[in-house]
């Protein structure tokens, strides 16, 4: 037996942690790609995404689809890239091979991961083109609404100003369009 150990990297920048979302088709092509900016982290550094930014890294285009191509993957595929500030280097932190939590998120802002992969299931093709973030939705933000609210520093206090501490922080991304995974009447997944 062996131990694997793995390289802890110290993340100086919300950006050197890139989540990389992507589908690939049956023939394990990527055909859907986009990437997050983990704007707000609950716990500090190791913990899940409250605030969560779509944005498009071209640069890791390449590398999310050779790891889709390697492991032969077929379906949904979030592909955690982390850069060494050090180095420079990039690695893989994870590799989850679930729909991820925000998924609705991408789908609202047109980069349907799910539905796709219930569609090429069913017999239909994909289209031929790549999706990526459109310009309009790049900067979009996801916001946890419930996981928000739970944080200290809005659920121990009054109603009143739990309203005014989760307008507070939502200000504090500037005025970007945002979205709520969990709270969308219309979700068809």
């Amino acid at each position: 037996r062996s131990l694997i150990l793995q390289e802890y990297i110290p993340f100086r920048h919300a950006t050197d942690e890139v989540p990389t979302y992507c589908y690939f088709d049956a023939n394990h092509n990527l055909k859907i790609y986009a990437n997050g900016v983990k704007k707000l982290i609950h716990p500090p550094k190791f913990g899940t995404a409250l605030v969560l930014e779509l944005s498009y890294d071209e640069e890791l285009f390449d590398f999310a689809a050779t790891v889709g191509k390697a492991l032969k993957w077929y379906g949904p595929l979030m592909i955690e890239f982390v850069r060494d500030p050090d180095s420079g280097r990039l690695l893989i932190l994870e590799v989850n091979t679930r729909p991820w939590l925000f998924h609705d998120f991408y789908r609202q802002c047109g980069l349907p991961f799910i539905s796709s992969f219930l569609n090429e299931l069913a017999g239909n093709e994909m289209p031929p083109e790549v999706m990526v973030p459109s310009s309009k939705h790049r900067g979009s933000l996801n916001v946890d609404l419930q996981a928000l609210a739970k944080l200290p520093e809005v659920s121990q206090t009054s109603t009143k100003s739990k309203s005014a501490a989760l307008k507070s922080i939502l200000k504090s991304f500037g005025k970007k369009n945002l979205y709520s995974a969990h709270l969308d009447f219309d979700d068809p997944n």
